[in-house]
């Protein structure tokens, strides 16, 4: 058996097995496992507690069956209440796809999910992740009611021409969930694409591969300037007890950007 086949056999089945040896009083409506408690994941610097940085930070959320984390279950959360509820079809693009999330949107079998990513040979546990770079995408214009966009544009160089290839394969009306770890303090993006030294990275963006950090109300403005509209979903204002349940982080909105159903 080929070297890589028995590796992704091998991943699934610690999952199924992690399935079955945690039991508990907490769900994750991601994979639908019940378990004691969430675990820790992230990791604290100077930065994320200097700018206050939602996404990136130590937190206890993440499943420990299908490694789901609370942002992920934030996107679940829009898509069952806001667009799957409404539509029983839908055209969805996945950039950077997570393996928990992928699975529970392959659940709705009127649902068309394509999934790509600049470097796929990265998903062990995914099959059928095409080839494409976000700013020179491969698809058709309008192909898309939704495209999925999760801790990907702190990565891009580019990142408005990234916005706007998100635009144009977009249906008129289509809807683009962009997220990225935000700064909350005010004090603006920093961001410098010309750095490539790991260790500076990491100190000025907090990871080695991050070319910036955003602040929010910044992001939303330059996703604007792109010729969408923005709003930002607060889980806890429109659906609080299930935002409660999900255990989700009360800090993080979730920027929803909508293309206009008729452009000037």
């Amino acid at each position: 058996m080929p070297v890589a086949i028995r590796e992704n056999l091998e991943q699934r089945l610690r999952r199924f097995v992690r399935r079955y040896r945690y039991r508990g009083d907490v769900h994750c409506a991601l994979c639908g496992a019940h378990f004691d408690e969430f675990v820790d994941t992230g990791f604290q610097s100077p930065l994320t507690i200097s700018r206050n940085i939602i996404g990136m930070g130590p937190a206890k959320d993440m499943c420990p069956v299908c490694s789901g984390r609370a942002r992920t279950r934030l996107i679940l959360l829009y898509l069952q209440e806001q667009i799957l509820s409404q539509r029983g079809d839908a055209e969805i693009l996945h950039f950077a796809p997570e393996y928990p999330l992928q699975s529970w949107i392959k659940l709705y079998p009127r649902v068309s999910l394509t999934m790509c990513d600049l470097m796929p040979e990265v998903y062990d546990l995914i099959d059928g992740v095409e080839q494409t770079d976000i700013t020179a995408l491969k698809y058709a214009d309008q192909s898309f009611d939704l495209v999925i966009c999760s801790h990907v544009l702190e990565h891009v160089p580019d990142d408005r021409l990234a916005m706007r290839e998100v635009m144009r394969v977009l249906k008129p009306g289509g809807k683009a969930i962009l997220l990225a770890p935000f700064a909350i303090d005010g004090m603006g993006t920093d961001e410098d694409p010309s750095i490539t030294d790991a260790k500076e990275r990491e100190r000025r963006f907090g990871q080695s591969d991050h070319i910036r950090i955003y602040e929010r109300d910044e992001f939303v403005r330059r996703v604007e300037e792109t010729g969408f509209s923005v709003r930002l979903f607060d889980p806890y204002k429109e659906y609080p007890a299930l935002a409660k349940e999900m255990a989700l982080n009360p800090l993080e909105l979730l920027p929803i950007a909508e293309r206009p159903k008729a452009l000037s």
